[in-house]
């Protein structure tokens, strides 16, 4: 009722289940060489272009979850910006690779990053340098990590690639004796025939096994392999092609200017790629020209990531630096930094205001001045200032002064600068100044003369010793004579008057300025002075020092001065009649006045004072003769005749005329 189905006798079932077969052969072959090439990427010269990295945290959640397999391509400055995700170095642990977004960029002379993990609520804390990032990944594999883990197990290796190798290998023995059998008929019967199903698959098992003996440990020539490495007992051997990184430059810094004392051109280390041949060397070259044509200088063979640049000749240059290996593998030159040489120092300048041993009483607004130092790079000047106060300098407290003035400085330690300190601006005495300029490359003049300035607020002091106050003075002039005194220094003295009646007048009127020709102190001047009219004044003297300080002067009160009358005194024509005139007699309260002569032997004369009334002049007649009535006698013979005067002040002082005719 029932037949016994012959699957020997089925060759149709026989012929699908051996294509059936020779698929899953193809399907395992694949997954074996890319489980191999995806487990093991790490170790293969694929890492110049392009790395393979199993994430294993959930910082990256949003966009590569944990677990997948995330494909960097080689950094590229001009693809890595802000919201790009880049594999970089940690900065703390620098044996950990870390895959996050970049999130910002600091501006420096070297690209540096901030970066930030998607699923991270914050930045992360460190910067990461230009030269700490392994690449820019644009593609994340989800789940494939975890079987590229897996499969570097013992018992995953096992399973995913032993297992199903031995399946290849026991599947194709069948295929692989047959192919044999029927090349060897082919050649006896020297018969073409079709290829061989196994052939492929030998091909197929012949780079397995051979991969199989690399994974086993069989080492090749060192010529062609260099780097031993193992992971999960299993050891692996790759040949390097891989260059070391490009160096990144770090000093002098791009664009910068420099003189030669103690210069080093300095840049990162790096390390061949995954260690396969060290040690790594560096070669230098610098130019006069961006396109490196012709060079300037090229270094040797540098073990170490820096060379001294002393003595080098002023200029501009263009320098790069780029790594090698040990089996001369060497990376793309790096970038180009442009230096500017300079180790001429500036002119030095000289100070043009205020001038040297001068004096103020200004504690700002001084205007300090210099000439302009010349120098093909010159940044500024250093401005240094010394007294009572302390030092002051321009560049702790201002940075480089940019032009050759300090428009509103202060003498003290302060300035107009801001966060300048609090300057002791009460402190008269002596400063000392000094000005240097400097360059871009940091070259300095030497500093120029030392200028001094006096600060001096105290104003001068005199005192009068003549004439006095109270005291008359008829016909002579007034000795004016005094001391002025100053902590540093008496420039002038000026001599002022005004009218005296019960008190001064405000209104001073000048006399005379008397100079001091050394300037020092304490001064003694003196000058005569004779008042142009008769009358009560008041005298001050009034000293001015170097700095411009004016004293309030000191008076004399109620300094009584009467000028010299004159006394005008002749006969009449017909000589009967004797006229005087006194004259020059303002402010004088009388004069008496005494007429003598002698006629036929006896003496003759008049006497009598006259009452003055503030007038100038005054003048009588009197007759040489004896008069009754209208009627006079006229003495012919008189002889011995003479005139004196006694003109009284207020005071009492009386000053004597007297005239013989």
């Amino acid at each position: 009722m029932y037949k016994r189905l012959n699957l020997r006798d089925n060759n149709s079932f026989r012929k699908k289940l051996a294509r059936l077969w020779r698929v899953l052969e193809w399907i395992i072959a694949i997954i074996l060489l890319a489980g191999i090439f995806g487990g093991f990427a790490a170790y293969l010269p694929t890492k110049k272009y392009f790395s393979l990295y199993i994430v294993s945290s959930g910082s990256m959640k949003q966009s590569i979850p944990a677990g997948s397999v995330a494909v960097s391509v080689a950094y590229r400055a001009d693809k890595v910006k802000p919201g790009s995700i880049i594999a970089f170095r940690s900065p703390v642990d620098a044996t950990k690779t870390i895959i996050h977004r970049i999130s910002g960029e600091k501006k420096s002379s070297n690209r540096i990053f901030y970066t930030k993990g998607d699923n991270n609520s914050a930045e992360d804390l460190w910067e990461v340098n230009e030269s700490q990032v392994l690449g820019r990944v644009i593609l994340a594999i989800p789940l494939l990590g975890q079987v590229s883990v897996f499969m570097r197990t013992t018992f995953g290796f096992s399973i995913l690639v032993v297992f199903p190798a031995l399946i290849l290998l026991l599947s194709n023995i069948r295929l692989v004796r047959r192919g044999i059998k029927e090349e060897i008929e082919r050649r006896a019967r020297n018969l073409v025939t079709r290829k061989s199903p196994g052939i492929l698959l030998i091909f197929i098992f012949s780079a397995f096994s051979g991969g199989l003996l690399a994974i086993s440990g069989y080492k090749l020539a060192k010529a062609i392999f260099s780097s031993f490495t193992s992971f999960a007992g299993i050891s692996f051997a790759t040949k390097d092609y891989a260059p070391p990184p490009s160096p990144v430059l770090l000093a002098p810094a791009n664009n910068s200017y420099r003189n030669t004392s103690g210069m080093v051109m300095d840049w990162t280390d790096v390390s061949d790629f995954e260690n396969m041949s060290p040690p790594v060397y560096y070669i230098y070259q610098s130019a006069r020209n961006s396109g490196f044509s012709p060079l300037a200088y090229s270094s040797g063979n540098l073990s170490v990531s820096q060379i001294p640049a002393p003595g080098t000749p002023d200029g501009i240059y263009w320098w790069r630096v780029k790594a090698c290996d040990s089996l001369e593998n060497c990376s793309d030159w790096s970038s180009v930094f442009k230096i500017t040489v300079d180790s001429t120092p500036p002119t030095v300048p000289s100070w043009l205001t205020p001038a040297d041993n001068s004096y103020t009483n200004q504690s700002q607004n001084i205007l300090l001045d210099w000439s302009d130092a010349t120098d093909t790079n010159l940044a500024g000047y250093e401005y240094e200032n010394t007294g009572p106060g302390g030092t002051w300098k321009s560049i702790d407290y201002c940075g480089l002064l940019t032009t050759s003035q300090i428009p509103n400085s202060q003498i003290g330690p302060g300035g107009s600068c801001i966060n300048a300190p609090a300057a002791t601006l009460s402190v008269d005495g002596e400063y000392f100044r000094k000005v240097r300029s400097t360059d871009l490359a940091g070259n300095k003049s030497a500093w120029s003369a030392t200028y001094k300035l006096t600060r001096d607020t105290l104003v001068p002091s005199s005192t009068l010793s003549s004439p006095e106050g109270g005291v008359e003075y008829i016909g002579v002039p007034l000795a004016v004579n005094g001391t002025s005194t100053d902590n540093y220094s008496i420039d002038s003295v000026s001599l002022y008057y005004s009218a005296y009646t019960t008190s001064c007048s405000s209104a001073y009127s000048f006399i005379t300025t008397v100079d001091n020709p050394l300037n020092d102190t304490p001064y003694n001047f003196n000058y005569s002075w004779t008042p142009a009219e008769s009358g009560s004044y008041c005298l001050k003297a009034r000293a001015t020092d170097l700095a411009g300080n004016t004293e309030a002067s000191p008076v004399i009160e109620n300094l009584k001065f009467y000028q010299i009358p004159t006394l005008l005194a002749g006969r009449s024509g017909d000589n009967h009649q004797l006229d005087i005139n006194i004259t020059g007699i303002s402010g004088y309260q009388s004069y008496t006045y005494r007429v003598t002569y002698r006629h036929g032997g006896i003496e003759e004369g008049y006497s009598g004072s006259v009452s003055l009334n503030g007038e100038d002049a005054s003048s009588r007649s009197f007759v040489l003769g004896s008069c009754s009535a209208n009627d006079c006698t006229y003495y012919e013979d008189v002889s011995f005749l003479s005139v004196n005067i006694d003109v009284y002040t207020s005071g009492g002082s009386v000053y004597h005329l007297g005239k013989s005719l």
